[in-house]
């Protein structure tokens, strides 16, 4: 069984897309990266999309920069808004610097937060992120989330994961 296809032509436009509208947000050199973009096939697995440098054997068989990887199964039940704001996330990964000779090298992006909801929920804005997350958040206009229900999400989740585990 194959693990991965090329992604839809959907998937492409909703690419082109974010990096043309976009492309103040993203890197500068954005528009130079040579991305491809797989769908993963497996059932179970832990993202939904992620950026990948090209490194190693992919770089050596290839000439792209980075690798999209959108978990099929994850990405078909997407609205059309959550699409756009996976790539867009994940375009938000991709780093270059140039060097005096205006070569770009690639890198990975890290995120600028990352958190535990529970943490958030005791403590609230304890960080200049956080802070900054908060006031942003305030702006919006979606939907009400339910914590509680995300932590039980979560706890029944891990615990079907527990249950999953084998030991050898």
């Amino acid at each position: 069984m194959r693990n991965y296809e090329k992604v839809s032509k959907n998937v492409l436009d909703i690419l082109d897309t974010t990096i043309r509208d976009n492309a103040s947000d993203l890197d500068p050199n954005i528009t130079k990266a040579k991305i491809i973009s797989l769908f993963v096939l497996v059932k179970k697995c832990d993202f939904s999309g992620k950026m990948e440098k090209t490194s190693g054997v992919w770089k050596y068989l290839s000439d792209f920069n980075y690798v999209l990887l959108l978990h099929k199964d994850t990405w078909v039940e997407l609205s059309e808004h959550q699409k756009n704001a996976l790539v867009f996330h994940e375009l938000m990964h991709i780093r270059s610097k140039e060097d005096k000779d205006k070569n770009v090298h690639w890198g990975v992006k890290k995120h600028d937060i990352e958190l535990f909801i529970c943490v958030v929920k005791k403590f609230g804005s304890w960080s200049p992120q956080l802070k900054v997350l908060e006031s942003l958040m305030g702006d919006t206009e979606e939907e009400e989330i339910d914590v509680e229900e995300i932590d039980e999400e979560d706890a029944e989740e891990k615990k079907k994961e527990e249950d999953e585990c084998v030991v050898y």
